[in-house]
């Protein structure tokens, strides 16, 4: 079955409203985004009156004036957007200012049971790539990589890779540790993913996918970017359902461990397990991550089929309220 879409609705429209930095309105606005691959029919205009529908990135805002003022029209829905998660939650006190409360229709965040799913990445079946796994295997001389640039963070996730590296080699890239690949005379906060990625499938057999938080569903790009054509097994840690969102030995997940060293400990025993660790390798790239679907073409999409109407009276609550929690096992 194919969706229809009604000739009376062809027509539909939207404005994005992203500040730029120091509070000023139109960075993004001045980047038109190519609705024109999308499915359904939709188009980005710069009048806020005239929308259908105006996109919020609401972490950019610093200051009630900075929300533009304009008549709003009755029927137009006006979205929260944001891939950020709630630890950052100073940020996020812009949810109360006046201009914004009780005014938003939909949210377009990384959470699931958002009304348009702001996420990272899908995975897909693919067909089995034919390599020399023996070959791969046999490359491999360190046990694991991190590619870090924010050093300390809710989840507490360099305290962790520190307490692994009392039992397993963790070599650490980027602006928080002593590695780096590219141009050696580069930032380390500036990886180079053209040179790293073959690094890691060559020299290593884990990558620590460790989110900055531990939020419900909050799984960002670290962790898809893994799948495909990279021969690195995943080690995952946040505050997502890793188990039942992904496919199943796919990925090592920390939370099957009471602490950092006995994860450390397993990494050891199952890199030096040849059998096993092709196994699990052969699983993930079994898996490849589907083409991006723009956030623009869902919300095309929403536009056309979504005629509710329904208001969010405390959005902060909704963003904020039980969402993410202390890791416990630091």
């Amino acid at each position: 079955l194919t969706d229809v879409v009604p000739e009376a609705t062809r027509n539909k429209t939207f404005t994005i409203i992203w500040p730029c930095k120091g509070g000023r309105i139109g960075c993004f606005i001045n980047k038109p985004v190519p609705v024109e691959t999308c499915r359904f029919p939709c188009q980005q205009i710069r009048d806020y009156e005239q929308a259908d529908v105006a996109v919020f990135n609401v972490f950019r805002f610093r200051q009630n004036e900075a929300v533009p003022r304009f008549n709003r029209p009755r029927t137009q829905r006006w979205v929260m957007m944001t891939g950020e998660s709630p630890v950052r939650w100073s940020q996020f006190d812009n949810l109360d200012y006046p201009a914004f409360k009780g005014q938003f229709n939909w949210t377009m965040t990384y959470r699931l049971d958002s009304d348009i799913p702001f996420i990272y990445g899908k995975l897909q079946r693919q067909a089995s790539p034919v390599k020399d796994y023996d070959r791969i295997y046999r490359g491999k001389t360190v046990t694991a990589a991190w590619f870090v640039s924010h050093c300390f963070t809710q989840s507490r996730r360099d305290l962790f890779v520190r307490r692994m590296q009392r039992i397993v080699d963790v070599h650490v890239f980027g602006s928080c540790g002593n590695y780096t690949c590219g141009d050696p005379a580069g930032s380390k906060r500036d990886l180079d993913k053209s040179q790293c990625f073959p690094l890691l499938s060559k020299t290593y057999f884990f990558y620590l996918a460790l989110e900055n938080s531990f939020c419900k569903d909050y799984v960002t790009e670290k962790f898809f970017k893994l799948f495909g054509d990279v021969d690195v097994v995943p080690v995952v840690r946040g505050g997502a359902d890793y188990k039942k969102n992904f496919p199943g030995n796919t990925f090592i997940d920390a939370s099957d461990f009471k602490s950092p060293e006995k994860l450390g400990a397993f990494l050891l025993e199952m890199a030096k397990d040849k059998k096993r660790y092709i196994s699990m390798l052969k699983d993930k790239n079994r898996y490849g991550v589907l083409p991006e679907q723009k956030w623009f073409c869902d919300l095309c999409e929403k536009m056309h089929k979504d005629d509710r109407q329904k208001y969010y009276p405390d959005l902060r609550q909704w963003f904020l309220r039980d969402q993410c929690y202390a890791p416990k096992d630091v």
